[in-house]
């Protein structure tokens, strides 16, 4: 987040779970969402679909997974998002 702060972008929330990224979409209603694949109360492929169906937004998955059933899942998924995962594995970014 450091990165977004020094441009000319207004961080509206930050949140370590599923849940708190319904919430933050419903409250903030951000631009984009930046959200990670791997959260501890709900995958974040599925919390994107929530997200979508509350707020439709574009959102950027993160992930460091880079396994085809992840990588498939999030193609397949009919949201408005990239994937991106770890570069210095090869990966798309």
């Amino acid at each position: 987040m450091t990165i977004l702060n020094k441009g000319e972008y207004e961080i509206t929330g930050q949140g370590t779970s599923g849940k708190i990224a319904l919430a933050m979409a419903r409250t903030a209603v951000p631009d984009v969402l930046l959200m990670a694949v791997g959260l501890p109360d709900v995958d974040g492929v599925e919390a994107s679909r929530d997200v979508m169906r509350v707020h439709p937004l574009p959102i950027v998955l993160i992930t460091s997974h880079h396994d085809a059933a992840t990588i498939e899942r999030a193609i397949v998924t009919p949201l408005s998002f990239e994937l991106a995962w770890d570069v210095a594995r090869g990966g798309r970014l």
